[in-house]
This record gives structure tokens, C-alpha cells and sequence, in this order.
């Protein structure tokens, strides 16, 4: 019989009383735990919007991938998981190809889990444009011992903007095996918790798919300047 997952769902907010690195500048209320890095993953086919989303250019001239890491540089330890057609670099990052090309995400996340020795690594995604360093620094200050800590916006977990612990590896090589690549639902055979996003930082979890979503986000973007923090 499968076992039962373990599961909890915390406040937004849970102090760690413990040692940390400080959050960036003009972000308060927040530190960022020892051992944490972040994976900013830009290896996906991009499919849906017929180009490489991670190159993406914001009305800064910036693309996503380089907007996505300049945010999330004050974390000690930075991966850009990439695939073998990208030839892409981040001052302060180390380049990660995905050992494990056509698995989806799964693949590129073990990739980087096999080579980061720390003890909680924040995933997002490239195409999460308005994901900001605060909102990093919080998920990584919310999390414990959890092997996974997934952040829930109405209901739709965010598995691509995530904590996990280096113990998910074992049990994303073990769904590769198997032919198992829904981030969700390996998750769900670990001890994960989930943590409610309230509207007031949903628009942290705003993914771009396509070139209308793309087209629209520019317009409503027009003027505005994407905050990095």
C-alpha cells in the first residue's frame, strides 16, 4: 500500500530563528537561511511561444533569463540550468546542462540538485518575469526540513517556483526511471508542505507561455518598471 504523503499547509509568513545571510538591499522582514543557492531554469523547448523565452526582451533591453538572475544574485550559491542548444551565461552563476534532455523540468532541477551542496535551492523558472528577490528570499526563509516547499496561488501549485531540499533528488532520478516526469505528483510521494499565496504576491507567480501572453504583459508592462524587488 502507497504511503500516505506528508503534507502541511503553513502561513505565509514563519519566522526561523536561526543564523542567516541578509536579504537584499531594501528588502525587510527577511533572510535567507545558510545553505541555500537558487537554479534559474531556462532550458525548456519553449514550444507554445515558437522562440527561446529565456532570450525574451523586457522594454529595459534585459532579457528574462538575465532579469530572473540579476534579481535572485544575493543568494549564496547560483545555477543556470540550461539545455545543449543554449549558450548562455550569468556573472555569478555556473552553468548547468541538463543531463537528462526531454524529461521536462524534472530533468534540469536533478541536474542542478547533483551538483549543489547546500541544504535548500530555490527553482524558478525563467519565464516568471515579475518574480521578485523579495518573494525568493521569503520561500527560502519559510523553509525547514521539507523536501519540497511549493507555494499554492488559487489553488495551482507552483512546482517551477519552488524550495527543494538535496533528498528530492533520489526521488526525481527514481520517476525519470520509471517514465514519471509531473513534478507534482512525485512531490506528492514526498514529505512537501505547501504554502498559500495571498493576492497581494500572486503576481510574483505570472508565467509567460506564448506570444500573446508575451504581447499582453509588454502592454500592461508599458511604462512600468518591473520591480526587482
Amino acid at each position: 500500500m502507497e504511503a500516505t504523503p506528508r503534507k502541511k499547509k503553513i502561513p505565509a509568513e514563519v519566522p526561523l530563528p536561526r543564523e542567516e545571510v541578509p536579504a537584499p538591499e531594501g528588502i525587510t522582514g527577511y533572510a535567507v537561511p545558510p545553505g541555500s543557492g537558487v537554479a534559474v531554469l531556462t532550458g525548456g523547448k519553449s514550444s507554445r511561444m515558437g522562440q527561446d523565452k529565456a532570450l525574451l526582451t523586457l522594454g529595459d533591453h534585459s532579457t528574462f533569463y538575465d532579469r530572473i538572475c540579476a534579481k535572485m544574485g544575493f543568494i549564496p550559491e547560483r545555477f543556470l540550468s540550461v539545455n545543449a542548444s543554449q549558450d548562455l551565461l550569468a556573472p555569478g552563476y555556473t552553468a548547468v546542462p541538463d543531463q537528462h534532455p526531454g524529461t521536462g523540468p524534472m530533468g534540469g532541477i536533478l541536474s542542478v540538485l547533483d551538483r549543489f551542496a547546500g541544504q535548500r535551492l530555490l527553482v524558478v523558472a525563467c519565464d516568471m518575469p515579475c518574480f521578485t528577490a523579495r518573494e525568493g528570499a521569503r520561500l527560502l526563509s519559510l523553509h525547514r526540513d521539507e523536501d519540497a516547499l511549493v507555494p499554492v496561488v488559487d489553488g495551482r501549485w507552483q512546482p517551477l517556483a519552488a524550495v527543494y531540499a538535496p533528498g528530492m533528488a533520489s526521488l526525481f532520478r527514481e520517476a525519470l526511471r520509471c517514465g514519471e516526469r509531473r513534478l507534482r505528483s512525485v512531490i506528492a510521494r514526498a514529505h512537501y508542505r505547501l504554502v498559500e499565496i495571498g493576492e497581494e504576491e500572486a503576481s510574483n507567480y505570472l508565467n509567460i507561455n506564448t506570444p500573446e501572453e508575451f504581447a499582453e504583459f509588454l502592454q500592461q508592462a508599458d511604462g512600468k518598471t518591473i520591480s526587482a524587488h
